[in-house]
């Protein structure tokens, strides 16, 4: 994508065409997909190891998402905040001009860091008492619940930077009317014979 710099030059709170500088060539944005992982499992038990509670957060950076969903909005439905808000930030107003103003028509204000830590998981399991395990002869039953996807932190300006509309497509990752992971719960009996 061609990059490009503005400036509020008259200082009227409004970018223009002419307030754009499109680069001349195309240069390389960045990884379609994440180059650094991290994973922290904290955990803890309570009353005598009976109550085990645990979180799982997940930390992915290093990559860039196309913003298809706001683009194809600035683009052709002509209702994204940047067009139609007069206070929009002037980042806004600046990659809705270049991308429909310029000769480039470039997309580079819609590709976005999709930097992200995300509370995956919440979980709580109780180990039943031995007395009930027996009554349908197994030698151990606990009962969990959890709760997956429960928040995350970003500064994606997207639906969520893991919404993918080309989700079997290795290398190509568009954020483009795409639902977010959904948020859900899980209830689970384990019994060991």
């Amino acid at each position: 994508q061609q990059p490009y710099t503005f400036e509020d030059a008259n200082g009227d709170g409004i970018i223009t065409a002419s307030e754009i500088h499109v680069a001349d060539s195309a240069v390389f944005v960045g990884y379609a997909n994440p180059r650094w992982e991290v994973v922290y499992v904290p955990g803890f038990d309570l009353f005598n190891k009976q109550l085990r509670i645990q979180g799982l957060f997940d930390h992915k950076s290093g990559y860039y998402q196309l913003n298809g969903t706001e683009r194809i909005r600035c683009e052709s439905r002509l209702n994204c905040d940047g067009l139609v808000d007069p206070n929009a930030p002037l980042w806004k107003q600046a990659r809705v001009v270049a991308l429909r103003e310029t000769p480039s028509r470039t997309q580079w204000g819609f590709i976005e860091k999709a930097t992200f830590v995300r509370l995956r998981e919440v979980s709580a399991s109780y180990e039943l008492p031995a007395a009930w395990a027996r009554s349908f002869r197994a030698t151990r039953a606990s009962f969990t619940i959890a709760a997956r996807n429960l928040w995350k932190g970003t500064g994606f300006s997207g639906i969520d930077p893991e919404a993918n509309y080309f989700e079997g497509a290795t290398g190509i990752v568009s954020n483009f009317q795409t639902a977010p992971p959904p948020t859900y719960w899980i209830f689970r009996l384990n019994v060991g014979f």
